[in-house]
C-alpha cells in the first residue's frame, strides 16, 4: 500500500515501533510525531475534542521548538532529562517550562 494511503491506525503503529530505541529510551522526535497522528485521529472526532487537541498540539510544538534549537541533548526523553537535570532547569515551571515539564503535562 503506497505510504500516503495507509490508514492513521497504521501509521500510529509504525510511528510507535520506531519510538523506543536502545536502553529503553525514547526518541523525542518520533514520539512527537507519534502524537501528531493521534492529534489528526481526535480532530476527526468531533469538536468536543478540539481543546484536547489544542493543547497537546501546544506542548508538543514547545518540545520541537527545543529539539530544534539543541539536537544532540533533545534527541530522546533520557538525554533531555539529563540536560535538564545537569543545567538546573528541570524543575522549571511556567513560563520556561522544561522539556520534561511539558512532557510530564503532554502526558497527564
Amino acid at each position: 500500500m503506497e505510504k500516503s494511503k495507509r490508514p492513521e491506525t497504521y501509521r500510529i503503529m509504525h510511528t510507535l515501533e520506531r519510538t523506543i530505541i536502545a536502553n529503553d529510551d525514547v526518541d523525542l522526535e518520533q514520539y512527537l510525531l507519534l502524537w501528531k497522528h493521534i492529534c489528526r485521529i481526535m480532530s476527526s472526532w468531533s469538536t468536543i475534542f478540539s481543546f484536547v487537541v489544542k493543547d497537546v498540539m501546544n506542548k508538543a510544538e514547545k518540545l520541537t521548538e527545543m529539539l530544534e534549537r539543541d539536537a544532540v541533548a533533545y534527541k530522546t526523553i533520557m538525554s533531555m532529562a539529563q540536560k535538564e537535570d545537569e543545567n538546573g532547569t528541570i524543575r522549571n515551571k511556567k513560563p520556561n517550562r522544561s522539556g520534561t515539564g511539558h512532557l510530564l503535562v503532554l502526558n497527564r
